[in-house]
């Protein structure tokens, strides 16, 4: 299992578009989260909880969005 943090610096709460679509090899904590000033903001793990015991290179692409502002949005390639 490997972790990684993602930081969110935020003046607006966000939420990840996609956590429903997400495959069941990978995790996301928290999905969602308020205002997240300061140089760290907020911090959202992201769990690869399966070994990929295919030879089949896997990713997926997670979308964190404003709330309040739809069309400001930001992705991550994992």
């Amino acid at each position: 299992m490997a972790v990684k943090r993602i930081n969110i610096i935020s003046n607006q709460p966000w939420t990840l578009t996609n956590s429903k679509q997400l495959p069941n090899w990978i995790a996301v904590q928290p999905t969602a989260g308020g205002i997240s000033p300061g140089p760290d903001g907020a911090i959202v793990n992201v769990t690869v909880s399966q070994a990929n015991t295919s030879t089949d290179a896997r990713s997926v692409t997670l979308t964190f969005q404003l709330t309040g502002d739809t069309s400001k949005s930001a992705t991550v390639r994992v």
